[in-house]
This record gives C-alpha cells, structure tokens and sequence, in this order.
C-alpha cells in the first residue's frame, strides 16, 4: 500500500506546485505597481500558506486511508502450490495398504 501512497502524495505534490503557479500568475502582474508591491507580497504568502493547507490537508487523508487500509485488511497471501499434486506436477508417494 505504500506504493499508493506515495503516488497520491506524489500527485498531491505535483497539484499543489501547479495551483500555485497558476494562483500567482495574476500577483507577478500586480506586483509590477510599485504602489501594490507590500499588499501582493502579503497576499502571496497568505494564499501560498492556504494552498499548502489544502493539499497538506489531502495527504493526511491519504495516510490515514492507507493505515486504516492496513489495519482492516488481511495481508495479501502468497501462492500457495496443491499439496496432492507435490512440487513441479510429480504424483504424490502412494500410501501403503496397511496405513
């Protein structure tokens, strides 16, 4: 299951560094007003701490999906070969008549 996991953190990852690039397309325009720089600067951490929560957010919900998963069900079982048939196909020992 750690397999799974890491993956939806990995897309959590990738999801949150492309809304944040997204989100502070319109503040690098606003930034450029001298006037506005303080205000953008102030309001790019807000948002960038909001976004992280988020997503921060998504992958707790990942883990404890993935623990609870793992608390709940069986481990998965291997292959487990026919014992009459005995290893590589051979016939299994014949019993003798007096057993």
């Amino acid at each position: 299951m750690a397999g799974v996991r890491d993956a939806v953190d990995e897309g959590a990852n990738a999801a949150e560094d492309i809304h944040k690039r997204i989100a502070n397309l319109p503040l690098d325009v606003l930034a450029q007003a001298s006037a506005l720089e303080e205000t953008v600067e102030g309001v790019r951490k807000l948002q960038d701490r909001s976004i992280h929560a988020v997503y921060d957010l998504v992958r707790g919900i990942n883990h404890q999906v993935i623990q609870l998963a793992n608390d709940l069900l069986p481990p998965p079982r291997k292959a487990v070969r026919s014992r009459r048939k005995g290893a590589k196909g051979r016939k299994p020992a014949r019993r003798s008549a007096a057993a």
